[in-house]
Formats: C-alpha cells, sequence, structure tokens
C-alpha cells in the first residue's frame, strides 16, 4: 500500500480585476504554479475593505472556475482582494492583493475644439479633441449629430460623448 501526501497549494497567479462599475467588479486569475501534488477544487475569494480579511460568499462550495463577479460594492468605497485556492490538503496561500474602488460615475465633459477639416460633395470630415473630464470611466464612443440648416454643405454639428 502507498499512501501519498500532498501539500496546499501555491498562490493562484496574476490576480487582475476587470468591468469596474459603481456597484461591482470582476477578478480574474490564473491557476497556482505549484497544484501541491492535489488537484485543485476550486478557490476561495477574500476581501478587505478595513484590513480585517474575511471570505466572500463564505457559505459555499470553492469557485469552480478562474474569475468572479462581486455586485456588492459601495462607491468610493476601497476593497481589497486576494484568491486562495484549495485542494485535497487544504487551502493554500493567498495570492498577491488587488485593489478595487468603485467610483461614482458622471456624464463626460463636452469634446473640445470641434472643427471641420474637409468638405468633398456629399461628405464632411470633422475633428475635436477629447472632453477635459471623462466623468470617471474611459469613453468609449462618441456620437456624432449632424442637422441640415440650409441648403447644401450648411449643416450645425453636434457632437457628445458617451461612458458607461
Amino acid at each position: 500500500m502507498c499512501t501519498v501526501y500532498a501539500d496546499a497549494p501555491g498562490p493562484p497567479q496574476n490576480l487582475s480585476v476587470e468591468n469596474v462599475t459603481t456597484s461591482s467588479c470582476t477578478l480574474v486569475w490564473n491557476r497556482p504554479l505549484n497544484d501541491g501534488g492535489s488537484e485543485i477544487k476550486g478557490y476561495y475569494v477574500e476581501r478587505s475593505s478595513d484590513k480585517n480579511w474575511s471570505f466572500v460568499k463564505v457559505n459555499r462550495d470553492p469557485i469552480s472556475k478562474t474569475q468572479e463577479t462581486y455586485t456588492d460594492l459601495e462607491q468610493d468605497r476601497k476593497y481589497e482582494y486576494r484568491v486562495l485556492a484549495v485542494n485535497e490538503a487544504g487551502i493554500g496561500k493567498p495570492s498577491e492583493t488587488i485593489s478595487v474602488v468603485a467610483l461614482p460615475l458622471y456624464k463626460p465633459g463636452k469634446p473640445r475644439a470641434l472643427r471641420v477639416k474637409e468638405i468633398i460633395k456629399d461628405k464632411v470630415t470633422i475633428e475635436w479633441e477629447a472632453p477635459e473630464s471623462d466623468g470617471g470611466a474611459p469613453i468609449t464612443h462618441y456620437v456624432v449629430k449632424a442637422r441640415h440648416i440650409l441648403v447644401l454643405f450648411k449643416y450645425t454639428l453636434l457632437l457628445r460623448c458617451i461612458s458607461y
């Protein structure tokens, strides 16, 4: 008879945060480099907002995938997260810590320096500069609206930016 002993797994790698909103974020990480000699059963996530670490969603089985979304964040509050892998031998050491702040979002400022660059037949090329404020989130696209005022090539251009 042969008995195999396993150690707890190493820390999960490359913890990062994606899709931060005013109330949620998604954590993404990679498997530990060392599984401790036993298959990884899953992961637990710890969170701290006041230097006291506690498991998030403690009354459930370990997370089986290498990402998890949390939708209970409060605006302007800083959270720290770390992830721990678990195998047959137990819970391993935590990953590096990552900080998240769910910032409030505001409407972005108005685009600046709107100008007509070129007019060719039925085509108008315009340029502008980004607004001074993005409202707390990256600007994802701009909406350009044109309004016909007089007969040919006289348009009022309305430009606004959108962020989510």
